[in-house]
């Protein structure tokens, strides 16, 4: 390797600073769940400034959102940037996977091999969507992702600096992650419909910051991600709505429209449905759904469940100003 490439592979492991392994300020509990403990917050281990400064992360993309992966829902990600996710770190919800390339994507594990971390069991993997490292530590099982499309969203993490990277992270993980099955902020508590899309709940993680609230659930049916976030930290997003309003849209438009003041586009996304909706010119607030293997998947024309869920949303956003 470069000393250039050393030394940013040295800013990056800078960046990470001592992992949050309970409560973090952003993660409250959704009404009606008492007792579940808090658990493992990914986003804890990130320094933000560090990743900014270094160039790893443009200023822009520098908040985090945490979530379920759309695919399984069997990884707590905490995802910089947002839905692009210029860089991810998640852990493994419950139950461990038998092998550790299975905690890699399915459409990224034909390009990977198997290494080792530390002594760990790894599987590597390198494809047009990003890099991929996966770790088996014991009883917690680690995913760490870069995708900076080709440079376009910051700078690349090469191979070693992965690697570098994860026994960064390794030494400070927990003995055990407690699977709580729910770790939300209060804010979810207002989202309706819910089960009536994913089935009974198995699993839910989100949270509150400045830059988005996010409310994920996986059941039975599939995953289902609700994102909210102030058009003034997603102008891209909210020029895009703007400019299929003016210009004709370019996915179907729900209508009636959701609620007063508000423009929602639905279209299909993998095996699932994503919806946009712009709310008062102040919010951007997308509700995203990948159906499970052999479960039904739902049409991009809204039906009342889907109606009543974005209702909700729209609500939620309102009510953080």
């Amino acid at each position: 390797m470069s000393v250039g490439a050393w030394g940013r592979t040295a800013r990056v492991l800078a960046a990470l600073v001592v992992l949050g392994v309970g409560p973090t300020g952003c993660a409250r509990h959704i009404d009606g769940d008492p007792g579940a403990a808090q658990t493992f917050d990914p986003c804890g281990v990130l320094d933000l400034q560090a990743l900014v400064a270094d160039g790893t992360v443009p200023a822009q993309f520098a908040y985090l959102t945490r979530s379920l992966d759309v695919t399984t829902g069997r990884l707590d990600t905490c995802a910089v940037g947002g839905q692009l996710g210029v860089l991810r770190i998640a852990v493994v919800v419950g139950e461990q996977y038998p092998e550790v390339a299975q905690v890699v994507p399915s459409f990224a594990r034909d390009n990977g091999a198997h290494t080792e971390v530390d002594g760990r069991a790894a599987y590597a993997s390198e494809t047009n969507f990003g890099r991929y490292l996966a770790i088996d530590s014991g009883p917690i099982q680690l995913l760490l992702e870069s995708n900076s499309l080709g440079g376009t969203l910051g700078k690349d993490l090469d191979a070693r600096a992965m690697v570098d990277l994860a026994a960064a992270v390794l030494p400070r993980l927990p003995v055990s992650i407690e699977p709580a099955p729910v770790d939300l902020p209060a804010e979810c508590a207002g989202l309706r419909g819910i089960e009536a899309v994913v089935g009974s709940v198995e699993r839910a993680r989100g949270a509150r910051t400045e830059r988005a609230t996010t409310c994920a659930y996986a059941g039975g049916h599939g995953v289902l991600e609700i994102l909210i976030t102030p058009t003034d930290a997603r102008s891209v997003v909210g020029a895009d709505i703007r400019n299929n309003t003016d210009s004709g849209p370019k996915f179907p438009v729900v209508a009636p429209p959701i609620a007063p003041e508000t423009v929602t586009y639905s279209y299909d996304d993998y095996n699932g449905l994503t919806t946009r909706t712009y709310v008062d010119e102040r919010y951007y607030l997308s509700t995203r759904f990948i159906a499970a293997d052999e479960a039904p998947l739902r049409s991009i024309d809204i039906d009342d469940d889907e109606r009543a869920l974005i209702e909700s949303a729209v609500a939620v956003a309102r009510s953080l100003d």
